[in-house]
């Protein structure tokens, strides 16, 4: 399982034309797995052409999966 990391401090305008750059990226280096720092709002995810490319990925979002990502940093401290 490959995955990427979308850092925070994009606004949905920006992610807008992010999201089509890293599904190129994604496809060229067989990732399956998004990770963006927050939830991905509606106004995305009803974009009709975003919504064919996300539903290609796993897509995780870090802030609601922060107890999982604080169980792996403890686990390795």
């Amino acid at each position: 399982m490959k995955s990427i990391y979308c850092g925070g401090g994009f606004y949905d305008n920006q992610l807008l034309w992010i999201i089509p750059l890293l599904d190129g990226y994604c496809r060229e280096n067989s990732v399956d797995t998004i990770i963006f720092e927050r939830k991905l709002s509606s106004r995305i995810i009803n974009n009709i052409s975003i919504a064919k490319i996300v539903k290609n990925y796993n897509i995780l979002s870090l802030k609601n999966n922060l107890s999982f990502f604080k169980s792996i940093c403890i686990f390795f401290f």
